[in-house]
């Protein structure tokens, strides 16, 4: 973004050219703003391109769609808990599941319902399968540096393409964030601090920034604290002194710090399981193809 204005009896004309959307929008700031503006006191608000803005739309819409799925799904779950059905797949929705399903008999309006809930899976699979493979696409035949910032990524346990993809695109450009620090503090993770008087304390994290980076976070967390030895140590130390919940967020945040130090420094990560990150990638270019 870029101002172009005068200073006018206290107030500035200002006309911002937002990059890539084709369009200039008209502010009146008031005395003060308008000084901490022309003195460029005011941080420039981070704006992808719009081929970025793009890349992180098709990204989101996977997600969208799998929330989707997932609610569906559910409603599937409570018809068989409904009628006191029960199964012994492993997956419940998968090639042999859903044959089974189609076969229940229910009453007149729950089996409508019941059909109609399965189509609506098949569709949402095929479209989510369709976008699956676009987003694979993307990260294996983009520019040479996310190439190898998903390659990076992978060697992380509990971050595959797609977990890779999304930190990718809601962050942007690493080197925005001068510290760790401020990378956590973008994404939410950060203990909020209360202060009175000489006395502070934290509380809870801020939940400010992207909920789909803490979402895949989390995702990642659950594995990595189970079987990477780094994290499984760290998080079982928080959790004896501060219970479950708290030792999570924790090393989500540490895994965030990891991130950036990973990204910043063009190098891979220290615990990697490279034998697990090779068996990633083939997934990547099976899923791709």
């Amino acid at each position: 973004m870029k101002h172009l204005g005068e200073l006018d009896e206290g107030k500035l004309h200002v006309q911002f050219d937002v990059e890539g959307a084709g369009e200039i929008l008209s502010f009146t700031l008031p005395r003060t703003l308008a000084q901490l503006l022309r003195a460029d006191l005011v941080a420039e608000c981070y704006v992808p391109n719009k081929e970025d803005r793009e890349k992180r739309a098709l990204i989101r819409e996977r997600a969208s769609l799998t929330k989707i799925r997932t609610e569906h799904r559910n409603k599937i779950h409570g018809l068989l808990a409904k009628y006191e059905y029960s199964h012994r797949f492993s997956d419940l929705f998968g090639k042999e599941g859903m044959t089974w399903l189609k076969t229940l008999k229910l009453s007149q309006y729950d089996q409508v319902i019941l059909n109609a809930n399965l189509r609506l899976l098949e569709s949402l699979d095929t479209e989510i399968t369709g976008i699956s493979t676009e987003i694979a696409k993307l990260a294996l035949h983009t520019d040479e540096n996310q190439q190898n910032q998903v390659r990076l990524l992978l060697g992380l346990k509990g971050i595959d393409y797609y977990g890779a993809m999304i930190l990718l695109s809601e962050i942007g450009d690493i080197k925005r964030f001068p510290s760790p620090d401020k990378l956590v503090s973008w994404a939410g993770l950060a203990p909020r601090t209360h202060q009175s008087g000489e006395t502070s304390y934290s509380g809870h994290i801020t939940k400010k920034g992207s909920s789909r980076v803490r979402w895949i976070l989390g995702q990642a967390a659950q594995t990595a604290r189970l079987h990477d030895p780094k994290f499984k140590t760290f998080y079982d130390r928080i959790a004896a002194k501060k219970g479950h919940s708290k030792a999570l967020v924790a090393t989500m945040r540490k895994m965030l710090v990891v991130i950036w130090t990973i990204l910043t420094r063009n190098e891979p990560y220290s615990g990697e399981d490279r034998e697990l990150t090779e068996r990633k990638i083939k997934r990547l270019i099976r899923i791709s193809l």
